[in-house]
C-alpha cells in the first residue's frame, strides 16, 4: 500500500486564532508503509485552545519517531491501543495541570488514524473532530462524544432538531478539561482506493455528506493536486456558508 496526502487548514471568518493543530507521518518499516494522520480541535470558547492541540499532536508526532519502531516487528493493535491510552492519560493531566497553574480553562478533541499497510486502520477518538471512510459512500467512522450526539442515539432528539440545539457543541469530555478520559477505539480492515477523511467540527456543520462526497470520492481525487483544490474547495464553501469556527480537513487515499 501506498497514501497520497492532503491537509487544508484556515482559520476562518470570525476568530482570532486557529486553535486546530494536526500532523500527517508515514515510515517505510519491515511489515509495510505505515501512515498516522492526528487532528486536535482546540476547544472552542476555552483560552489558549491552540496550546492544548499543539501539545496532543506534537505528543503523538513524537511517539510515531520513537515508540512505534520499536513495536513494529511484533506489532498488535492491542500494544498501540495501550500506548495510546497511556498519551492521553499524560496529555490530560499535563493540560489540566498547566490551565490549573494559570486559572485557565483549556482542552482538546483528539481523532488519530493509523494505517498500517493493507492490514489495519486504528483509530483513537476523543471529543467531535471525525474520521470518514469515503468510496462507493460516505462513512462516518466515530461517534461524536457530545451530549446532543448521545441523545439522538437514545433517540432524544431528531437529527433537525440536534441541528439547531443550543448544546450542539458541549462535549462528554475532551483532553485537558475532563478528571478522566477513555477514548473509543475503531479497527477494520484497509480498502485499497478509499479515502479516509479527518476533520474538526469547523468543516462539516455548513456542507452536507452529499457535497463531501461529489468533491471527495475516489473517482474525484485522483492526484495530490485534485485532492488539495477539492478540500480547498469545500473550506471556502464552508467560509461563504458563514461558518464561525476553524476549518481543518485531512486527506489519506490508500493506493
Amino acid at each position: 500500500m501506498d497514501f497520497v496526502t492532503v491537509a487544508c487548514s484556515d482559520i476562518g471568518i470570525k476568530k482570532k486564532v486557529n486553535q486546530d493543530s494536526y500532523c500527517i507521518k508515514s515510515a517505510r518499516t519491515c511489515i509495510g508503509n505505515i501512515l498516522m494522520a492526528v487532528i486536535c480541535d482546540g476547544m472552542g470558547g476555552l483560552a489558549k485552545g491552540e496550546v492544548a492541540s499543539a501539545s496532543v499532536v506534537t505528543r503523538f508526532s513524537k511517539w510515531f519517531d520513537l515508540e512505534l519502531p520499536k513495536i513494529v516487528e511484533d506489532f498488535s493493535v492491542e500494544a498501540v491501543k495501550q500506548q495510546w491510552q497511556k498519551i492521553v492519560k499524560e496529555q490530560n493531566h499535563k493540560i489540566k495541570t498547566y490551565g490549573e497553574s494559570l486559572d485557565i480553562n483549556l482542552g482538546t478533541t483528539l481523532t488519530v488514524l493509523l494505517i498500517v499497510d493493507e492490514y489495519y486502520a486504528i483509530i483513537g477518538h476523543v471529543g467531535d473532530s471525525r474520521a470518514y471512510k469515503i468510496n462507493s459512500t460516505v462513512q462516518i467512522l466515530t461517534e461524536d462524544q457530545t451530549i446532543v450526539a448521545r441523545e439522538m442515539k437514545e433517540n432524544k432528539l431528531t437529527a433537525g432538531e440536534a441541528e439547531l440545539d443550543p448544546r450542539r457543541n458541549i462535549l462528554l469530555q475532551c483532553i485537558g478539561a475532563s478528571k478522566t478520559v477513555l477514548p473509543d477505539y475503531i479497527v477494520e480492515g484497509v480498502e485499497p482506493n478509499s479515502i479516509y477523511m479527518l476533520c474538526t467540527d469547523g468543516f462539516r456543520h455548513k456542507i452536507t455528506e452529499e457535497e463531501i462526497f461529489e468533491y471527495f470520492n475516489p473517482t474525484a481525487l485522483t492526484d495530490e493536486k485534485s485532492m488539495k483544490s477539492n478540500s480547498d474547495k469545500l473550506v471556502e464553501l464552508n467560509k461563504k456558508r458563514l461558518e464561525n469556527d476553524n476549518i481543518t480537513v485531512l486527506l489519506i487515499k490508500v493506493v
